[in-house]
C-alpha cells in the first residue's frame, strides 16, 4: 500500500467521522415540547428533560386539569417523565404547582433539581420536611425586576427572570420567567405574567433570539400584550397555553366572550402560533438552517 493510499483511507475515515458527528449534532439540535395540561410541559432537547409547571394536584375549575393516568406517571416519574433533569415552577397557584405531586415526583426522581420562587418553597415545607433528599435539591430564586439569575442546573443552562403576575391584584404573587438553552435553542416560559412591553424591554429580549416562546393565551389575544410579543420578545415560534376550557365561565374569556372567539383572535394576531389542546400532544422545533 502506497503512502497515497494510506492518506486517502485516513481522509475517508475522517470524513465519515465528521458526517457521523454532524448527524449526531443535528439529532440533538431540536426541542420536543409535550403538552401536559394548562401551562405545564415536558421539554426535551440535547439529551435533557425539563418539566415546567406540570406538577400540580387538582388544578383550578375553568382550566385544563392533568388526566388521572398522566398524573400517576408524573408522580411516579414513569416514562415519559422518567429521568427528568430539571423541574421548574413559575409560581405557587394551584393550576401550576401542587405540593403533593411535586414531592412525590422529586422522591421518585432522585437526580432532579427544582427551581422555584420562595413562595413555592414555603408551601412545600410541610410536605418535604421528612425528605431531606428532596429539600436539598430545591433552589429558590426571585431576582429584582429587570435583573436575572443565570446558572446551570441539571446540566441545563438557564436564566431566571422576574415577570410580575399582575400589578393590581390583592396579593403579590412571585412569578418567574425562564429562558432555557435546550437542544441548541432558546426556549422561554413566562408563567402567568401580565407584564407588558416596559417590563420585557428591561431584559433586552431583542438580543436574546427566542426560538420557542410558551405564552399564556392573553399575551397572544389582546392588543396591548400582543404588542410586547410582536415588538419586544419576537419569538420564532409561539406555543400558546393557559387557555380556559370551552365550558369555562364567560368571564374567563374577557372581551372575547368565548373560547372560539379568543382562539380566532389569537390566530389573526399570530397566524403561526400553536395551541395544544390535548394532554400528551407533541410538538418538535428545530433551529433555522444556518444557525
Amino acid at each position: 500500500m502506497t503512502g497515497n493510499d494510506i492518506a486517502r483511507r485516513v481522509a475517508r475515515r475522517l470524513a465519515l467521522a465528521l458526517v457521523a458527528l454532524l448527524i449526531g449534532a443535528s439529532a440533538h439540535a431540536q426541542v420536543k415540547v409535550t403538552y401536559v395540561s394548562n401551562a405545564g410541559f415536558l421539554l426535551e432537547g440535547g439529551g435533557k428533560k425539563v418539566l415546567i409547571d406540570a406538577l400540580y394536584d387538582e388544578g383550578i375549575i375553568g382550566y385544563s386539569r392533568i388526566p388521572k393516568d398522566m398524573k400517576k406517571l408524573l408522580r411516579d416519574a414513569d416514562p415519559p417523565f422518567d429521568g427528568v433533569d430539571l423541574v421548574l415552577l413559575t409560581h405557587h397557584h394551584a393550576d401550576h404547582f401542587g405540593p403533593r405531586t411535586v414531592t412525590r415526583h422529586m422522591r421518585a426522581n432522585p437526580n432532579a433539581t427544582m427551581i422555584c420562587p420562595p413562595q413555592v418553597r414555603d408551601k412545600l415545607e410541610r410536605h418535604i420536611k421528612k425528605y431531606p433528599g428532596v429539600a436539598k435539591r430545591i433552589v429558590t430564586h426571585y431576582p429584582e425586576e429587570g435583573k436575572s439569575v443565570t446558572g446551570t442546573y441539571g446540566g441545563v443552562e438557564i436564566e431566571i427572570l422576574n415577570l410580575h403576575h399582575g400589578l393590581n391584584r390583592p396579593e403579590n404573587t412571585e412569578n418567574l420567567g425562564f429562558i432555557l438553552k435546550l437542544g441548541g435553542m432558546n426556549v422561554l416560559h413566562v408563567g402567568d405574567t401580565e407584564a407588558r412591553s416596559r417590563v420585557f424591554e428591561l431584559y433586552n429580549f431583542k438580543e436574546r433570539q427566542i426560538d420557542v416562546a410558551l405564552l399564556p393565551a392573553w399575551l397572544v389575544s389582546y392588543d396591548h400584550w400582543g404588542l410586547a410579543v410582536h415588538e419586544v420578545i419576537q419569538p420564532r415560534h409561539i406555543v400558546a397555553m393557559h387557555m380556559p376550557l370551552r365550558d369555562a365561565p364567560g368571564n374567563f374569556f374577557g372581551l372575547h366572550g368565548s373560547y372560539d372567539v379568543r382562539k380566532d383572535t389569537m390566530k389573526m394576531m399570530f397566524p403561526k402560533a400553536v395551541l395544544p389542546e390535548t394532554p400528551g400532544e407533541e410538538l418538535t422545533f428545530e433551529p433555522e438552517v444556518g444557525e
